[in-house]
């Protein structure tokens, strides 16, 4: 997993409107680093131009630098205007690089208007100063955008990928790879026509279905494990719901057109204000990428353009792309024994599904609350004990918690009950958090507690009751309705601890994640099954606190999962999110220590995602969702249902995951 990492002072790239030639929007650039200077070209606007009897808008490129990792941008100016008449409608996102001594700038040149393919082309200026343009030469003789070179030779050739037929729907746009033996062969229409003629064998195939759109962005990177590309992914690119992303592939350092790994999904959506409000709204569209250090550690720097208005860059640790790029995302690891609760049979509450299991640790025990069904649909609790929290030393052949008030309990055929529970402990009280919903009404939160010493009891003679003769219940509070009336509100967890003096509750309304005040609520003086009832515990409000990213695996709906894990670094949260292909996958967010209501953190990509057998099929395929989740030393424990049939265990590290949130 790797986390995306936005710059603090995005926008960097602000139009300036003193200065004609770039007072509506600056986007779309590119860099080159050279020791401690990154020297950027990028795409400047100026609406209204009049070129002969034509108004338009107009675009050149600028030129900035920066000696303080993009913090400041000095020495700003315009660098190339148009010359020739193949370029005269304007000059658009350029793409730098350096040969020797001198800096090539690859670009889009527009030599007709109204805007068509049969004028958008690709062009070279070279300088040697940054300052003078020495040469200029149209290349491509067809329809193209986007050239980036690579940085040194493939197999003795230059080598470059560009964007071709982007402006012609029709015949598809496809992504580029040539190789020419010398500068002769790049200025020589007769060698790009040739080439073009053949342009079925000579690209890379990466989009997934036909309506996407692929664009060549940033110059490919050369790493240890192959050529590092990142590039622009546009879904829905031909219809009025595109939806603009940022994704990566690795390819053969000896044949940059075979894949190594690919992002499954894209890593940056717009999602900040500056990204999704601008000129075109909702863009994000990766022009440039360089390595740099941050923490002794290689990261990517990404530069981008939002909504066509500015530019932005955001930074992503270089080791862990590539290992997820070689290896996918997932972190944890699964248990051996997995499933490790499966239907019983003999039992008719649980002998059709178990599954979103709640989990603490008591006295050495592992306790787990897992939901179950029958054949009436019913869900209820049943619980399980393991010692080392891997093999179940013991089940019950009773349920431990059923629907007991109104609003649980079935009004009519169909699902109802007591559903996914989620386990937390407050001084000497265990709380249960569950979905409670009758088949009528919208599902809402419920939550019930109990004594440590009295639950332990009671499961302490449940224990002994080896034959199972004997009915001992465990003496939970009279469960009390949490939610607002006639909202439909799930997933939710009490946290554990208190903030600005009250209670606080994580839960779903409307696919978002949310936190409010818990009101009422008073652990320290829940003394008889009654109290909680009687202290009128109550959300009054829903607060948003994160939600779906358009166009990335959670793009459907996100809940909370497991209660927070505190962290010196902050509050670990996972979460599920499901995107357009249904598929339940889990994430982690970090919330700050002092205000545990923002988000510090998101991982970009899933870290856990139905893989194994059990997880892709049963009642409800392709689900992991964990409700539980046990800390030992530095190993997370997460356990969760699979397909919405099993109960399964898996684990990775807590640093780990905390230093990849914070990269």
């Amino acid at each position: 997993m790797y986390n995306v990492k936005r710059n603090q002072h995005n926008p960097i790239l602000n139009p300036e409107r003193m200065r004609a030639w770039e007072g509506d929007a600056t986007f779309n650039w590119s860099g080159i680093k050279e020791g401690n200077t990154v020297h950027l070209v990028y795409r400047a606007l100026e609406k209204h131009k009049r070129i002969e009897d034509k108004e338009l808008e107009f675009s050149t490129i600028g030129y900035c630098k920066s000696t303080d990792k993009l913090s400041t941008l000095k020495d700003r100016r315009q660098l190339i205007t148009p010359e020739y008449n193949w370029e005269k409608f304007g000059c658009e996102d350029p793409r730098i690089h350096k040969i020797g001594d001198t800096y090539y700038i690859f670009y889009t040149a527009l030599g007709t208007f109204p805007f068509g393919p049969d004028g958008i082309k690709v062009a070279l200026a070279k300088t040697k100063n940054l300052k003078d343009i020495t040469e200029k030469h149209l290349l491509t003789p067809f329809n193209a955008k986007a050239m980036t070179l690579f940085p040194e030779k493939i197999k003795g050739k230059i080598a470059a990928f560009v964007s071709v037929d982007t402006d012609r729907p029709d015949r598809g746009v496809k992504l580029g790879y040539i190789t020419f033996n010398s500068e002769a062969d790049i200025l020589s229409h007769e060698y790009w026509n040739s080439w073009y003629q053949n342009i079925q064998e000579n690209q890379l195939h990466l989009a997934r279905n036909s309506g996407e759109q692929i664009e060549v962005s940033a110059p490919p990177i050369k790493t240890k494990y192959g050529w590092l590309l990142i590039y622009s992914h546009i879904q829905n690119y031909f219809s009025n719901d595109r939806v603009f992303g940022v994704e990566a592939v690795l390819l053969d350092l000896k044949d940059p057109r075979k894949v190594i790994g690919r992002t499954q999904f894209p890593f940056l959506v717009p999602e900040e204000v500056y990204e999704e409000f601008g000129q075109v709204p909702a863009i994000v569209f990766p022009s440039g990428a360089y390595l740099d250090k941050e923490k002794g550690k290689d990261v990517v720097v990404l530069l981008y353009g939002a909504t066509d208005t500015t530019g932005c860059a955001a930074t992503i640790p270089l080791d862990e792309l590539l290992v997820s790029l070689k290896n996918g995302t997932e972190q944890f690891i699964r248990s051996p024994k997995n499933p490790l609760i499966i239907p019983n049979e003999l039992h008719l509450w649980e002998d059709v599904a178990v599954f979103n299991p709640a989990a603490v640790r008591i006295d050495g025990t592992t306790h787990i609350f897992y939901r179950a069904m029958g054949k009436e649909n019913t869900s209820v609790i049943g619980l399980a004990l393991s010692k080392d929290g891997v093999k179940i030393d013991r089940r019950f052949k009773d349920p431990i918690y059923i629907p007991r008030a109104d609003f649980e309990k079935k009004a009519k055929e169909g699902n109802s009950g007591c559903e996914d529970p989620r386990a937390t402990i407050i001084g000497d009280r265990l709380f249960l958090v569950y979905t409670a919903y009758d088949g009528i009404r919208p599902p809402g939160v419920a939550m019930t507690s109990v004594s440590i010493k009295k639950y332990t009891e009671a499961v302490s003679h449940m224990v002994k009751d080896i034959k199972g003769t004997v009915e001992v219940r465990i003496p939970w509070d009279e469960p009390v309705f949490v939610s607002l009336p006639n909202l439909d509100d799930k997933d939710a967890l009490l946290f554990g601890e208190k903030f600005n003096k009250a209670w606080w509750m994580f839960h779903r309304v409307n696919h978002n994640v949310c936190f409010d005040i818990l009101f009422g609520l008073q652990p320290e003086k829940l003394k008889s099954p009654d109290d909680l009832r009687k202290q009128n515990v109550k959300m009054h409000n829903v607060t948003p606190l994160f939600g779906p990213r358009r166009g990335m695996w959670d793009s459907k709906k996100v809940g909370v999962n497991c209660p927070p894990v505190k962290t010196k670094a902050g509050y670990l949260l996972l979460y599920h999110g499901i995107g357009e292909d249904h598929i339940y996958r889990v994430g982690a967010v970090l919330l700050d220590l002092n205000d545990p209501f923002s988000v510090i953190g998101r991982s970009s990509q899933p870290i856990f995602e139905p893989n194994a057998e059990y997880e892709k099929k049963g009642i409800i395929p392709n689900v992991v969702f964990p409700c539980g989740l046990v800390v030992e030393k530095d190993l997370l424990h997460i356990y969760y249902g699979g397909a919405d049939t099993v109960v399964g265990m898996a684990g990775m590290s807590l640093k780990k995951l905390i230093e990849q949130l914070l990269a």
